[in-house]
């Protein structure tokens, strides 16, 4: 007896593993079905006659609209439709806007364009469906049989609602958490008026004057598409890579490699009846004037990183900057100051009541920091403003720098308006009196009062 109670005691932990298993795979099995009935589409339903298909697409329409997790979420066929909540708004009641009888209105036509083109406002098309439409909407028509598929039609419906709806909110205030730089969709920060501007886009069947309306109107913004748009039609038919500097061995390969890349964005003119070094050196001066450098023909540090740029890493950097223009307020206040820190200057402008516009009062150079140290974005009102203030100046630049200055010649601080700080803290008036040849990096202090407008916001 007890060899066979034994025997049941070792079977248990099995038979409950057993039940344990079964259960577990009984879970996961309905979990899976219940979630691919959540994936599944809408079944396609084959229409003959034109005047049938809005009939049966708007049925099609609905039962995606039936999936929804919630009021505010719609999840079809793995896109994640973030403009879901306003579908009903825009549409005002009609299910269908952008078909008709089975084919696509110029109002739809007018999307799928822009949804293809998104990069012309430094978009992307795979935010807005792109690959999916141009999947399904071959297969809203069969031509050989002459059938439409009211599925396929209005599974695109769905698609172009949210398309146009998104692409609306992100020309107006951009893709991007300007405080994260992540992606996200917050409606609350768009326009107030941005869905009715969308409206009447519908009404007036004219797609891009509404995005054109919902942009930033700001000068630089407005400057900056029309380069960026100029940009991309001047090298649509032109690609190149960024030219390496990194341990060049070979100058014939190097020189090479440069005169190509000079040559794919016409600045290298084969053609000029002077030697190779001479093409080159005109080639580099074309290229350095177009970006804005020395025109000095010589490889210096600017000239080398421009070089270094590619063409697609140039594109990302001009949408960058879109995007950021697109974070600006609508209207700036009547006073204001901005700071542009890749050209190291501060603009201040005022409002000219008499021109209607903003009038630049104060130009004036600042120091920002290297990439490595980058100075932080801010955006906040002034509250006062610091005139002549005290720089303080860095140990290793005081010791490095100014203290050996000044053993050579004492009148250096006088001359460049430094002032020396004893331990107490108090101002030296004596310097041309102290024997500067004994002070090193351990004894060593400076002021600086030079001319210079600090702006603390």
């Amino acid at each position: 007896m007890e060899m066979k109670k034994m025997n049941i005691n070792k079977r248990a932990p099995q038979r409950g593993a057993f039940l344990f298993f079964c259960i577990f795979f009984f879970i996961v099995f309905w979990s899976c079905n219940t979630v691919d009935d959540k994936k599944k589409t809408v079944e396609n339903v084959v229409v003959k006659k034109p005047e049938d298909v809005n009939k049966t697409t708007i049925k099609s329409y609905q039962e995606i609209l039936k999936k929804k997790s919630n009021d505010t979420l719609l999840i079809y066929d793995g896109d994640t439709l973030l403009a879901f909540p306003f579908f009903e708004r825009l549409k005002r009641g009609k299910n269908i806007l952008f078909f008709e009888k089975g084919k696509l209105t110029p109002l739809g036509d007018s999307i799928v364009y822009f949804v293809r083109n998104a990069r012309h406002y430094g978009l992307y098309p795979q935010d807005y469906h792109a690959r999916k439409l141009d999947t399904i909407l071959p297969k809203t028509f069969d031509k050989a049989s002459q059938s439409y598929y009211s599925g396929y039609i209005a599974q695109a419906e769905v698609l172009l609602t949210d398309a146009y709806l998104k692409f609306g909110a992100h020309v107006n205030k951009g893709r991007f958490n300007p405080d994260t730089a992540l992606l996200e969709w917050k409606p609350t920060k768009l326009d107030t008026n941005w869905l009715s501007i969308l409206k009447l886009g519908i009404d007036s069947n004219c797609v891009r004057r509404v995005f054109d309306s919902l942009e930033p109107r700001h000068e630089g913004y407005q400057f900056l598409k029309y380069a960026f748009l100029n940009y991309i039609r001047e090298n649509e038919t032109r690609n190149w890579d960024s030219v390496s500097f990194y341990n060049v061995k070979d100058t014939t390969v190097f020189l090479q490699q440069l005169k190509d890349r000079l040559t794919t964005t016409g600045d290298y003119v084969d053609s000029l009846k002077v030697n190779d070094s001479l093409k080159l050196a005109k080639g580099l001066k074309k290229f350095q004037k177009r970006m804005n450098l020395d025109p000095d023909g010589k490889m210096g540090k600017y000239t080398r990183q421009a070089l270094q740029l590619s063409k697609e890493h140039t594109i990302r950097q001009m949408e960058m900057a879109l995007e950021r223009w697109r974070w600006e307020p609508k209207k700036y206040p009547e006073k204001y100051a901005m700071v542009n820190i890749p050209s190291a200057n501060i603009r201040v402008f005022e409002w000219w009541k008499k021109k209607k516009q903003d009038t630049l009062v104060l130009l004036s150079n600042v120091v920002v920091g290297k990439p490595e140290t980058p100075t932080p974005l801010l955006q906040s009102k002034i509250n006062y403003v610091i005139i002549y203030p005290y720089w303080n100046v860095p140990f290793k630049i005081a010791w490095e720098e100014i203290l050996p200055a000044v053993k050579r010649d004492t009148n250096y601080l006088r001359r460049k308006n430094f002032e020396v700080i004893g331990a107490n803290g108090e101002v030296v008036t004596n310097i041309g009196k102290l024997n500067w040849k004994k002070y090193n990096k351990d004894i060593c202090q400076f002021v600086s009062v030079s001319v210079l407008v600090t702006i603390i916001a």
